[in-house]
């Protein structure tokens, strides 16, 4: 990979500045891992070695049986029978066989089809095909299984009493694989479902783009490292695109909303971009306009590139040293970077 940060000066007059210094910089190829000088490196290759198994799932799925007076459930490779009126577990000789990517969804007869990705199911026909639970607006309603006679099961859920029932976060769903948050007990007479009360628990951004992040929340982001993006979706591929987008002669003010080079002005905090000069997905001509318009508005920022490498991302020890050169180091000053 080839490493240079550009100003407003033109890309051929900050290579040619580039090179002349490496012509009288004596070598040091341990100068270019910088990382290992770093604070908390020591730390961070002593316990990687130690991540893989540093946590034990408590989840435990089950399979219920006898009605639901007991379920059967796999622990540390062996099985167990819970009877639930005697409060005990016994091993067993062999168990349910409850597949991994199902094991969330436990007790899910009568459930809608799959949620989306994340999230949890949204509607379940109870047991005995009499009646059906709905969640909708944080709340749960209960009706007859054609819809008819709905009631609210719950009334105080809401966006701001940031109170919610029946569902769960996009945490649930995608690192636990929980696909549900009610189920109908095997009777049909009863209910359980999750309560979520965050009045209490502080926002947090989730940075899904993070070059936009940064043009766009400047006061809220201080850098940003972002591989071959696609910086206006003109450039991407239509079959894609389009389907969401529209076309851009319809859709003008969607596209500009959506491109890098509308907030490159806005540009703030540090960043670092990379993009391979062979990509086919996300083709070079995004990264070149990006580059055009941070360099006309004057802004300073790192660029990596993969010579011949197609759609690509940094290497993770260059980011790593990035990150903590920006935010470690060298801190935002609150007064002048926001």
């Amino acid at each position: 990979m080839l490493g240079m940060r550009f100003t407003a000066r033109s890309l051929i007059t900050s290579t040619l500045l580039l090179f002349g210094a490496l012509s009288v910089l004596p070598a040091a190829g341990g100068a270019q891992d910088r990382l290992k000088t770093m604070p908390g490196d020591e730390q961070y290759r002593k316990m990687s070695g130690l991540l893989a198994g540093a946590m034990i799932s408590g989840t435990v799925p089950v399979a219920w049986i006898d009605s639901g007076t007991a379920f059967e459930y796999q622990r540390d490779g062996k099985s167990y029978r819970y009877d639930v009126a005697a409060g005990r577990a016994v091993a067993v000789a062999e168990s349910a066989q409850v597949d991994a990517r199902q094991q969330s969804a436990r007790g899910t007869r009568g459930f809608a089809a799959p949620p989306a990705r994340g999230r949890q199911i949204a509607s379940a026909v109870s047991p005995d095909g009499a009646q059906k639970l709905v969640y909708r607006d944080r709340n749960l309603w209960l009706s007859a299984a054609d819809g008819s006679g709905e009631i609210a099961l719950t009334t105080d859920g809401s966006e701001k009493t940031r109170i919610k029932y029946g569902t769960a976060s996009w945490v649930y769903g995608e690192e636990l694989n929980q696909a549900t948050a009610f189920w109908w007990s095997p009777s049909a007479k009863r209910l359980a479902y999750y309560r979520f009360d965050e009045s209490g628990v502080p926002d947090y951004y989730l940075a899904l783009d993070s070059l936009m992040e940064l043009l766009r929340h400047p006061d809220i982001f201080a850098a940003a490292s972002s591989s071959s993006p696609p910086t206006d979706w003109r450039n991407y591929d239509t079959i894609y695109t389009e389907r969401y987008m529209w076309i851009p002669q319809e859709s003008r003010q969607g596209y500009d909303a959506g491109s890098a080079m509308t907030y490159a002005d806005s540009l703030r905090g540090r960043l670092m971009l990379y993009y391979g000069t062979a990509d086919n997905n996300v083709h070079p001509s995004n990264m070149m306009q990006l580059i055009s318009a941070l360099q006309r508005a004057g802004k300073s920022f790192d660029l990596q590139l993969g010579p011949d490498r197609g759609h690509s991302g940094i290497n993770v020890d260059r980011m790593m040293e990035f990150f903590i050169e920006n935010l470690v180091l060298n801190p935002p000053h609150p007064a002048s970077a926001f």
